[in-house]
């Protein structure tokens, strides 16, 4: 009761918790497990999480500060929660507040990683709702988003190069300032989707059978 208390009062969106989490006490402790690249070691490496996990995960970030609040510029500096290597395939994080996840590897990292480290980096996310989803200022670099919905998410700024993105629902997505280099929009629907300002280098736009995005009133 607690946790739903400050869910709804702590986070910019009014949410509730979807059950229990897996293990607190486990989750914590995965938490504070140190990172290193080299080794593809990470706090949630190769971990499923369940909707309530992460919501756990967000109103305990940093000792109880809570997410990250984009709408406060002062906050865009702060990481929001490491969630690199872990797997969110097909999970409902509509709605959450994950600006500034960490979901693969900052740019200094990656071109001094092999590609077997940059994918042990990599968030998992195919087929997960993300519907309204705030992800302002995301590192996904690389992120698997292969079927996701992502309809009206904001990715603001959001560093999506090399994503894989084929097959995701985009639309209404607010992409303004994305960094989407390299990206695979084979497939992708970004009817209404805002791409002011976005890096759209070297994209992927369709497949063998010639299947690119919905651009329609984009």
């Amino acid at each position: 009761m607690a946790h739903k208390y400050l869910l709804c009062n702590v986070l910019p969106q009014t949410i509730q918790m979807h059950g229990k989490p897996t293990g607190q006490h486990n989750l914590a402790e995965r938490r504070a497990i140190k990172p290193d690249i080299e080794q593809g070691i990470y706090p949630f490496k190769d971990i499923k999480l369940s909707r309530a996990d992460v919501e756990w995960l967000l109103v305990t970030h940093e000792n109880g500060r809570g997410p990250v609040d984009w709408s406060d510029k002062s906050q865009r500096e702060r990481w929001g929660l490491d969630l690199r290597g872990a797997n969110l395939c097909q999970v409902d994080l509509s709605f959450l507040p994950l600006a500034r996840l960490r979901g693969g590897l900052g740019w200094d990292e990656w071109f001094k990683t092999t590609e077997q480290q940059r994918k042990m980096a990599t968030v998992l996310m195919v087929g997960a709702n993300l519907v309204e989803t705030n992800v302002n200022g995301a590192n996904l670099v690389g992120a698997e988003l292969e079927r996701a919905d992502l309809r009206w998410t904001e990715l603001e700024i959001a560093n999506l190069r090399w994503a894989q993105l084929n097959g995701a629902n985009l639309v209404g997505a607010q992409l303004n300032g994305a960094y989407l280099r390299g990206s695979n929009l084979e497939s992708v629907n970004l009817s209404e989707a805002k791409l002011d300002g976005a890096y759209l280098k070297d994209i992927v736009l369709g497949d063998k059978q010639r299947i690119g995005p919905q651009l329609a009133d984009v």
